[in-house]
């Protein structure tokens, strides 16, 4: 749908109900009686100067009062003067349309300000030269009574407002042979602020604004705003699903025009406040004043606290920015959250709403949410299925750039609970709702993790076509979500694609530790994925990642005594086996999702079943490592047999034994696995007195047999197609096992 069907015209828009706070007008004069009245003084220049109320069709009305000159010649100066005593009000705005006929800026135009009725200030300046020439509009409303404490004035029973014109040309002519101005519906109302109390919310369909917003104007407090007559800050409907929405830009093409809309709220005692919205880039720009301010003493001072940045945006598409924390934010610009905050929108550029991507500009927002939303955090163990259909309160969707300035956030991200995508049940998918737009997603889950130095992650992921970006993986925050440090990555480059797999048993308190973190009481693990295209198309035009099954728990582990044997017909691992990632036994590359160890029922030694390990779909190097924890301290003689099903696995220098002393956080390679017999059970007998003299290890109380097999094919395949290998009847004990051994090379 093109945009100039999506808007109606400008005179249809002024037929809207005013959108405007709460307010009391106490003047105002359309000047359709066709004269002056007596709160009006006007003093024409001398060189031909013209003051009067004239018939018109360039404002509202038949009326309106124009200033300039009866003929062209010399410089002229007008001035028109409103007398009120402003002592009995207070939030005094000012408000007035305005029709510039090319008129040129110069110092002496403006409004001026007096409150004894003969020393003047200026307060407001026309800037003609960056306005539109013959265009009638109106400038956002004056804060008359903000004006005049920023110039040390006190408004009396004797204010005078003056209007000032300066220039040398009639209403006649073209460029540089005319100039001039119209004035009409000028208004002066009494709008006391009205801070909203939390929760908030505004959809703008009962088409007006609501008593706790306000049109701003930037100048106020921005000397480098651009603020002209073109500006458009107003309610307007979009579509049957968007409803009504606010949007800001510019009536005209090539004028450059600083919009703001100021939501006020009362902050005071709150300690976690998000701010959502929905927006939507009408081809609009990236400039240095687009984004979101704060103000925590009324409006007198704002502070930049978040960039917009439509030219990474895209374009014409209604999207949601993650929940943005306004606490966080206040508290990193040395803000605090009073009874007197606002919260300021701002767009700035230079074209109307119609046009090319060349000549077509504006923002459009909906949907404005502020709440409280003070974090829950989990205790353990702790898990999710996402089976509810919506987050659990410990569960938040994040921001990844309040925290880190790589992430490129957009309004087009998307993290939702839905269907998934190869089993039956719900997951929830982070990726993009449009195809060439990066954007950063994060996921967060709070946890109290105090004390809790064996809690391990577990969790479901499938990798949707995405690419590998240093953005991608996942993060761990000490401070309640404040910062955010990387701790593993998600390589989707180089994983399955398509495939729900699982990553297990990640140690909390290692990673963590690997990057200096506590474990505390506000702990949180972001879940990040960044990349361009949408969930539909190939694997060129599609991206992103599903999650599902979270899972994290303390491991209750049993050292077995000896003697010990494994023959896994209960199709359960015992307390004493453990599927751990192989961080310190192969390259982290190879810690993948895709890696399987499972029981197989179809093959085996003795009885029905043994384990296999390996993948269940084809792709790059993955690594597996099971682990079997013994009590050997003060053994002697041991033996470890077991047999061992080469289903065509290639053989990789990590496959092998490898052992520890102490609990698994450091293990040695001690033997290798010989792949001599494809598609047979070979037994394998190992001295493990020798092992460990040999690696310079001993028998402890926590020792730890590491089974591992890295390899690139899926279990079931023809020939040798497939890949991994199949164990069974595993034995720990005194002596030899078997009068027939298999001593392996690295003996």
């Amino acid at each position: 749908m093109k945009i100039a069907n999506i808007y109606v015209l400008l005179t249809v828009i002024l037929l809207l109900p005013k959108h405007i706070a709460a307010q009391q007008v106490f003047f105002s004069d359309n000047f359709e009686s066709g004269q002056l009245g007596s709160e009006w003084k006007k003093e024409a220049g001398t060189e031909y100067g013209l003051i009067e109320v004239s018939p018109t069709q360039l404002l509202e009305g038949e009326y309106a009062v124009r200033m300039g000159k009866r003929t062209d010649g010399k410089m002229n100066l007008n001035r028109l003067d409103l007398t009120l005593d402003l002592s009995q009000h207070q939030h005094i705005f000012l408000e007035f349309s305005m029709y510039a006929n090319l008129e040129q800026t110069h110092a002496e135009d403006g409004i001026f300000l007096s409150v004894d009725g003969h020393d003047f200030v200026k307060i407001v300046d026309f800037n003609f030269d960056l306005w539109p020439s013959r265009t009638r509009g109106s400038l956002p409303a004056c804060n008359l009574s903000e004006l005049a404490r920023i110039h040390h004035l006190t408004l009396s029973e004797n204010s005078v407002i003056r209007f000032q014109q300066y220039d040398a040309n009639d209403f006649v002519g073209g460029p540089g042979f005319s100039s001039g101005i119209y004035l009409d519906e000028v208004k002066l109302s009494s709008r006391p602020p009205y801070y909203a109390s939390l929760p908030f919310y505004e959809d703008f369909e009962n088409r007006q604004l609501s008593k706790a917003m306000l049109v701003g104007h930037a100048s106020l407090t921005d000397p480098n705003a651009q603020v002209s007559i073109s500006g458009v800050a107003e309610i307007v409907p979009f579509d049957t699903t968007q409803g009504h929405v606010f949007r800001l830009g510019s009536r005209q093409d090539k004028c450059y025009h600083t919009n703001v809309l100021d939501l006020y709220l009362n902050l005071a005692g709150q300690e976690e406040v998000t701010l959502s919205l929905m927006i939507y880039d009408n081809q609009d720009e990236t400039h240095e004043q687009d984004g979101i301010y704060f103000s925590n003493d009324g409006g007198r001072h704002f502070t930049k606290v978040y960039d917009f940045d439509p030219d990474q945006w895209k374009d014409q598409i209604f999207g949601q920015l993650p929940p943005i924390n306004v606490s966080y934010l206040a508290e990193k610009y040395g803000l605090t959250l009073t009874e007197q905050c606002i919260i300021r929108f701002q767009q700035f550029d230079d074209d109307d709403f119609s046009g090319s991507r060349f000549s077509s500009d504006g923002l459009l927002i909906d949907n404005i949410r502020v709440q409280s939303a003070k974090k829950v955090f989990a205790m353990l163990p702790f898990t999710e299925d996402f089976e509810q259909e919506t987050l659990a309160s410990c569960w938040q969707w994040g921001h990844p750039a309040l925290s880190d300035i790589s992430g490129n956030v957009t309004p087009h991200g998307v993290v939702e609970v839905v269907s998934s995508p190869d089993r039956a049940g719900k997951s929830v998918r982070l990726g993009s709702m449009t195809d060439k737009t990066y954007t950063t997603n994060a996921l967060d889950l709070y946890l109290n993790l105090a004390g809790q130095d064996r809690a391990e992650l577990s969790f479901w992921i499938y990798d949707h076509y995405d690419e590998t970006h240093a953005q991608d993986g996942l993060f761990f925050s000490a401070d309640g979500g404040k910062q955010f440090v990387k701790v593993l990555d998600f390589d989707g480059d180089q994983w399955a694609d398509e495939y729900f797999g699982k990553l297990v048993s990640l140690n909390i308190k290692a990673l963590a530790a690997a990057k200096g973190l506590p474990l505390t009481s506000r702990f949180a693990i972001r879940f990040q994925q960044h990349d361009d295209d949408d969930f539909t198309g190939n694997r060129m035009s599609s991206d992103g990642i599903y999650l599902d099954n979270i899972e994290i728990k303390v491991p209750v582990i049993e050292y077995a005594s000896i003697p010990f044997a494994e023959d896994f017909e209960t199709r359960e691992l015992g307390a004493s086996w453990k599927i751990n990632p192989a961080f310190s036994t192969a390259a982290a590359a190879h810690i993948k999702p895709e890696g399987y160890i499972g029981f197989a029922d179809t093959l085996s030694h003795t009885g029905q079943q043994s384990l296999a390990l390996g993948k269940l779909v084809d792709g790059t190097a993955s690594t597996n490592a099971l682990d079997l924890h013994l009590q050997l301290e003060h053994q002697q003689k041991l033996t470890l047999g077991f047999w061992l099903y080469d289903n065509y696995e290639r053989k990789d220098t990590t496959d092998g034994i490898w052992l520890s002393q102490d609990g698994g956080k450091t293990f040695k390679k001690a033997a290798d696995f010989h792949y001599n017999t494809i598609d047979t059970f070979q037994y394998y007998s190992l001295d493990l007195d020798h092992l460990i003299s040999t690696l310079g290890m001993e028998y402890t109380n926590q020792f730890v047999i590491r089974f591992q097999q890295s390899g690139e094919r899926k279990l079931t395949g023809i020939g040798n197609l497939k890949e991994g290998f199949f164990i069974d009847d595993i034995t720990v004990n005194r002596g030899s096992l078997l009068l027939s051994t298999y001593i392996p090379e690295s003996e």
